[in-house]
């Protein structure tokens, strides 16, 4: 049986629990500490009011890391945020007793892609990559060594549930309500039938659907219909998550100057306990 990612919603009934897409940056980085970051804005960078941080002895990359991490979004920006994740939860791991992660090009902790895609990531690597060993993971002990290592840690791991209630207003906005319809038509017609895309909200039924089709197919074509599935995404989903992107970059930016302050006290533990960006 093929499992992908973690999903938010339940599949069609009597199917397995789907794992496509869920938000494992809630349910996963609970279960082990994850220090980690999740998505950043492109448009509209946070980068003019990161800047006034520097007066205040917070790196100011750094500064722009967390908020990349701590307010998710779709587009360019997400493989910055990927690096942040798997780089700040390889601190983690070392003040735990682990191995640090070595690969500092790696890609594959995703993180919701039904609302925070990377589109040429997905064209070019799929919607799924390996995951750490689990070899590496299990040395971590769960939360005295990171709270000592980054005491804001868990207060700041909070601050993505109010973002969620953020995005999931959004979605809902005319100007993305109004690119569904095309982009549902286009992610059912692409896979041929196999994962219909509802127009209610096309990329996370899509993805539970694409998940449940390959939870129950062992087929030899296997790779090739997971490539399938994820170049349709690429090709179909882009209006979506422009929109989308839009809808988004001024709620983050209020949200920024709102928890500003644990933002950068976060920012400079993380420095401290030396996070390079």
């Amino acid at each position: 049986m093929v499992r992908l990612f973690v999903g938010s919603r339940r599949p069609p009934s009597g199917a397995k629990s789907a794992k496509f897409f869920r938000e494992r940056a809630q349910l996963k980085a609970a279960a082990i500490c994850l220090v980690a970051g999740l998505a950043a804005g492109c448009g509209g960078s946070p980068g003019q009011n990161v800047e006034r941080s520097g007066d205040r002895g917070v790196d100011p990359q750094v500064l722009s890391d967390v908020i990349a991490g701590s307010f998710m979004m779709p587009g360019e920006t997400q493989l910055r945020a990927i690096r942040m994740l798997y780089r700040s939860r390889g601190i983690a791991n070392v003040a735990c007793g682990g191995a640090p992660f070595e690969d500092s090009d790696y890609t594959g902790m995703r993180f919701n892609q039904a609302r925070f895609a990377n589109l040429p990531l997905i064209a070019e690597k799929g919607l799924t990559e390996s995951d750490i060993p689990a070899s590496v993971l299990e040395k971590v002990d769960i939360d005295g060594c990171v709270e000592e290592t980054l005491p804001s840690h868990h207060e700041w791991f909070n601050l993505q549930f109010l973002w969620t209630d953020v995005v999931r207003t959004e979605t809902m906005a005319p100007a993305v309500n109004a690119t569904k319809a095309e982009v549902a038509s286009c992610l059912t017609a692409g896979s041929q039938g196999d994962a219909v895309a509802e127009e209610s909200d096309p990329t996370v039924t899509y993805l539970n659907n694409v998940d449940y089709y390959l939870s129950g197919y062992d087929g030899p074509d296997q790779d090739a219909k997971k490539q399938r599935f994820s170049d349709v995404y690429a090709e179909c989903a882009g209006s979506y998550f422009e929109a989308l992107e839009a809808e988004l970059v001024p709620e983050r930016d209020r949200m920024v100057e709102r928890h500003r302050e644990l933002l950068e006290r976060y920012a400079a533990e993380l420095s401290a306990a030396g996070y390079v960006p």
